[in-house]
């Protein structure tokens, strides 16, 4: 029951509620399946209920990656007669590793008084992720809440979406361009009668540069590099770091430590043209995808070598007109 579904690369994911498989005395499962076009990857899997004595979970829903990573969300009622509470869970895909990795669940909402419940979760393009839900408060009445939580940092942003909302008020949530949140829900009607569709929209923080092994951080921090290539032979995968950098200059490699593909440059060109530059060379034909990312500003520059095409210098000039951009 309750089935929810997600694109994931090439892949994509189903998760419903399975009423016919229960946890011996934890009550009854989540389950997920995960399909290419040529029919399903191994057997359904189940999510562990958060609680020993977990009585009811229900309402699933997921949202993936392109990497095959990909997040579940659902209500789990800890005991029979406790309040519900929103939990989720990761699962990240190894390179190195066919199946995903499962991580810890957690427990979503701040608040533990009354029933929260009807969750709703979408993913960026940068594995950034958005869970909105109904908050139902024990004075009476319902909020719509939500949490955003970063791929490249430990913090989380909360937010009230709405106050009054209808009593069955099931939030939607989806990401747009430039990391904008849109979320839409049922209210009463503002005629005093039957429920009106309502909606909001949010530019979502973006999350500071923390270096890992896929992602260069430029000019004080301030700028995230990140590429994602493909093959001839149809294999992705995200490019690595080298490990010398300077402030404003870093190098990547896709098949080999040894063997570096693309240098790539931010520079602060604020007191020549008013923008902040970006400059690559790469030594490849493959197809890949360099994306910058201001963090200050949310601004984001994409470019784009296709497969076959020995790749073209880029000489961006006015790459970033935030020159001066408070945080």
């Amino acid at each position: 029951m309750h089935p929810s579904v997600t694109t994931s690369g090439d892949e994509f994911v189903v998760v419903w509620e399975d009423r016919g498989f229960t946890f011996p005395g934890r009550g009854r499962a989540i389950a997920f399946r995960r399909y290419t076009s040529e029919g399903p990857l191994g057997r359904e899997r189940y999510l562990e209920p958060a609680f020993t004595a977990a009585d009811e979970r229900s309402e699933p829903r997921v949202a993936a990656h392109a990497d095959g990573s990909f997040v579940v969300t659902w209500t789990e009622r800890a005991e029979p007669m406790s309040d519900l509470d929103v939990w989720a869970q990761r699962f990240a895909r190894p390179e190195d590793s066919a199946s995903p990795v499962a991580g810890e669940p957690f427990r979503v909402n701040p608040s533990t008084t009354g029933d929260q419940q009807a969750p709703d979760v979408a993913m960026d393009a940068e594995g950034n992720f958005v869970i909105v839900w109904r908050s139902d408060l024990a004075s009476g009445g319902s909020l719509v809440e939500g949490r955003l939580y970063h791929r490249f940092a430990l913090s989380v942003d909360e937010f009230v979406v709405a106050g009054g909302v209808a009593a069955d008020a099931r939030p939607s949530v989806a990401f747009a361009d430039g990391g904008r949140i849109l979320v839409a829900w049922h209210a009463p009607g503002v005629d005093g009668g039957g429920t009106d569709v309502a909606g909001r929209r949010y530019q979502a923080v973006v999350p500071p540069c923390v270096e890992d092994p896929r992602s260069l951080c430029l000019q004080q921090d301030r700028f995230r590099v990140e590429v994602a290539w493909r093959d001839f032979a149809g294999a992705t995968g995200p490019g690595r770091t080298v490990p010398f950098r300077s402030d404003d200059s870093g190098l990547f490699w896709f098949f080999s430590p040894s063997n570096w593909e693309i240098l790539v440059k931010v520079l602060d060109g604020c007191d020549v043209t008013g923008f902040y530059w970006v400059f690559a060379a790469a030594t490849t034909n493959v197809e890949y995808t360099l994306t910058v990312t201001d963090t200050e500003t949310g601004d984001r520059r994409d470019y784009f070598n296709p497969l076959g095409v020995s790749s073209a210098a880029i000489t961006d000039t006015s790459a970033f007109a935030t020159c001066g951009a408070a945080p």
